[in-house]
């Protein structure tokens, strides 16, 4: 079942520089369904961290990603 009406935040940790770690919100567009903008400062490999809190619940899904430099 789709998860309504909860608070969910992105932690996007750049492992080799913690100085262009961020935080964003992700805004609820449909039940359930939640995004966000992201613009990453610096290319390479980031860590994503998705916390989502629902009244006493909390989830967490972690993934890692690579971001390619523009060109």
């Amino acid at each position: 079942l789709p998860i309504r009406d909860a608070e969910v935040q992105l932690l996007a940790y750049r492992p080799s520089s913690a100085a262009a770690d961020f935080t964003t919100a992700l805004q609820q567009i449909a039940p359930g369904l939640y995004q966000g903008n992201l613009s990453f400062p610096l290319p390479g490999t980031w860590d994503l961290n998705v916390k989502v809190l629902h009244g006493e619940d909390r989830y967490e899904m972690v993934q890692r990603l690579d971001v390619l430099p523009q060109t």
